[in-house]
C-alpha cells in the first residue's frame, strides 16, 4: 500500500510542480533567480529515508521499473541528438573541440576521483574505479548552456558563432559520459548474479534486444495515431531497459543506442522526437526526486571533496576549450574563457549518477553521488554569473 501511495504522491508532485519550474521568479528582490528544477532534488531528499521516509529503500526498489523507464527516456532523448545528416553540417573543428573538452575532463576528474575516493570511503579497487568513471562521466556532460547564453542581452551579435560552438559542444559532449558509464559496468560486482543457477544468457539477451529494436523500428516507420505512437515509444523504452537490467547493463546506454538508431533509420523521427521531448520535463523532475531520495551525506568531508571536484571540473573544461581554440583555426577569436559556458550539469549527468547508485550499491556509490550532487547544486547557483562574465568578454 505504501508503494502505491508513494507512486501516486510523487506523480502528483511532478505533474503539479513542473509547470512552475524552469522559469524566472516574479517575487520582488528575487526576480533574477531562475528555477531550474534543482528544487526537486531537495524535495526527493526530504521524502527519502533520512527525513520523511516515504521513499525508503524498499519503496525505491519497488519503483525500480519506473526508475528504469526514466533513465531509458533520458538515454533515448540524448540519442536523438546524433542524427548523422545534421552533424555533418557543422565544421570538423566542432567535434574535435567537443572531444578535447570532454576527453580532458574525463582524464583529470577520473584520475583525481580514483585517488581521492580512497580517503573518503573504504572500498575495493574495482568499485573505486567504477565510481571514478561515473564521476568523470558526470563531469564530462554539460547542459545546453549555449541556449541560455543566447538569451543574454549583453551578448554582441558578432559573437553568435560562439553560441553555435557552445550549443554543439554541450549537445554532444555527453557521449563521453555514456562511454564512461559503459566502462564502469565492467567493474560491476557479482552481487546481482547471486542466487542464479546458471550464468546469464548474454547471447539470448543480445538477440532479444536487436529483435526488439528491429520490431519497434518497423512499427514506428508506419503512420501511427499520436496516442499509439507514444505508447509504442514508452513500451520500447521500458522493455529495452528491462532487458538491460536482466543483462546487468545500463538502461540509459541501451536506450541511447536505440535513440541513435531510430533518429537515423525511422521515417517519422521528427514525430517521435516530439513525443520524447514532450515528456522531458516531467521525467527530469522524477529523476531528480529519485536521485534526491538516494542522496546520503554520510560525512562532512563530502563538502570539501565536492569543492575539489567543482574546481577540477571547471579548470579542465576551461583548459580543454582553451586548447581547442589554440589548435583549431575555426575556434580562433573567441574569449579565452570559453569553457565557462560549459559548466552547468544537465539531466544526463544526473541520470548517470542515479544509474550508478542503482547498479553499484555501496559506500563508494553513495560518496560519488553526494560529491557530484553538492557540486551540481553549487554550479547551478554560480553558473549564471559565469555566463554573464563570458558574455561581457565576448562583447568586449
Amino acid at each position: 500500500m505504501k508503494l502505491v501511495f508513494a507512486l501516486v504522491f510523487v506523480l502528483i508532485l511532478v505533474f503539479a510542480g513542473y509547470r512552475f519550474s524552469f522559469r524566472r521568479l516574479s517575487i520582488p528582490h528575487l526576480s533574477g533567480l531562475r528555477l531550474t528544477g534543482t528544487e526537486f532534488l531537495f524535495l526527493g531528499l526530504l521524502l527519502g529515508p533520512g527525513f520523511a521516509g516515504l521513499l525508503d529503500e524498499p519503496t525505491l526498489r519497488g519503483l525500480n521499473p519506473l526508475v528504469g523507464m526514466v533513465l531509458g527516456w533520458v538515454g533515448l532523448l540524448f540519442g536523438f541528438q546524433f542524427e548523422i545528416g545534421k552533424l555533418r553540417r557543422f565544421p570538423r573543428e566542432f567535434p574535435l573541440a567537443a572531444l578535447l573538452v570532454s576527453g580532458i575532463t574525463l582524464a583529470v576528474v577520473g584520475a583525481a576521483a580514483y585517488l581521492g575516493l580512497g580517503f573518503l570511503v573504504e572500498t575495493r579497487p574495482g568499485m573505486q574505479a567504477a565510481a571514478a568513471l561515473a564521476m568523470a562521466g558526470a563531469a564530462a556532460a554539460s547542459a545546453q548552456t549555449g541556449l541560455a547564453l543566447a538569451r543574454l542581452p549583453e551578448l554582441s551579435p558578432r559573437r553568435h558563432h560562439m553560441v553555435t560552438v557552445l550549443r554543439y559542444i554541450s549537445g554532444v559532449d555527453g557521449l563521453a559520459a555514456v562511454f564512461a558509464l559503459s566502462l564502469a559496468f565492467l567493474f560491476q560486482p557479482d552481487i546481482l548474479h547471486q542466487g542464479l543457477p546458471h550464468p546469464r544468457p548474454s547471447g539470448m539477451i543480445l538477440v532479444s534486444t536487436l529483435s526488439l529494436i528491429f520490431a519497434f523500428t518497423l512499427l514506428l516507420n508506419r503512420r501511427q495515431p499520436t496516442d499509439e505512437m507514444l505508447m509504442i515509444v514508452l513500451a520500447m523504452t521500458l522493455l529495452l531497459g528491462g532487458l538491460a537490467s536482466v543483462a546487468c547493463f545500463s538502461p540509459l546506454v541501451m536506450n541511447f543506442l536505440a535513440g541513435v538508431w531510430l533518429v537515423n533509420a525511422s521515417r517519422h523521427k521528427e514525430r517521435i522526437y516530439q513525443f520524447v521531448e514532450r515528456m522531458e520535463k516531467p521525467f527530469y523532475l522524477l529523476l531528480l526526486i529519485f536521485l534526491g531520495a538516494s542522496w546520503k551525506l554520510a560525512t562532512p568531508w563530502i563538502f570539501a571533496g565536492a569543492a575539489v571536484y567543482f574546481v577540477l571540473r571547471a579548470s579542465a573544461r576551461v583548459a580543454g576549450a582553451a586548447l581547442a581554440q589554440k589548435i583549431l583555426s575555426g575556434l580562433s577569436g573567441m574569449p579565452p574563457v570559453l569553457g565557462l559556458g560549459l559548466l552547468e550539469q544537465g539531466g544526463l549527468a544526473m541520470a548517470l549518477m542515479l544509474e550508478f547508485d542503482r547498479a553499484f550499491p555501496g559506500p563508494a556509490a553513495h560518496a560519488a553521488v553526494s560529491l557530484v550532487l553538492v557540486a551540481a547544486v553549487a554550479t547551478d547557483l554560480v553558473h549564471p554569473l559565469f555566463l554573464k562574465a563570458l558574455a561581457h568578454r565576448s562583447a568586449a
